[in-house]
């Protein structure tokens, strides 16, 4: 009996321990914090970068909180006329090479690669899914 306690203590405790090691670490990533728009770029396919065009992007700010909230502010010269603030979530996937975002009132996850993140640099880049292989590039400084 003593020692079908103790083996279930250990499973127990191994149990624990398991779970443990799925803990996220986006609480206390670097991304946390404000980070402005330096250069957006697009490309189809394996083709060169290309810079966007629109300055209306180059003034926006994202900021990211550590429960998991992202916003986006348009800066003043916005793209399109709205409110200027989009709201949802994010979350760090696949060792930090991922953000997975959602998107108040819209329903989907939205995924974009991580290519470099540091206290003071960020750049993300995903694929629109057309069937020319768009895809987007957008980089950071944090504020």
């Amino acid at each position: 009996m003593r020692n079908s306690k103790l083996t279930l203590l250990v499973l127990v405790s191994l149990l624990f321990i398991a779970c443990d090691k799925d803990t996220d670490d986006s609480a206390t990533s670097p991304i946390i914090g404000t980070w402005e728009i330096t250069n957006y770029e697009t490309r189809i396919g394996n083709d060169s970068w290309k810079p966007v065009g629109e300055d209306c992007k180059l003034d926006d700010t994202e900021e990211y909180e550590s429960n998991g909230r992202w916003t986006l502010y348009d800066g003043v010269n916005q793209c399109e006329a709205g409110t200027g603030i989009t709201q949802g979530t994010w979350k760090l996937k696949a060792s930090n090479t991922k953000i997975v975002y959602t998107y108040d009132g819209y329903s989907g996850e939205y995924e974009s690669t991580v290519e470099e993140l540091t206290e003071n640099s960020l750049i993300l880049s995903w694929s629109t899914g057309d069937i020319n292989n768009t895809q987007y590039r957008t980089t950071y400084k944090k504020k």
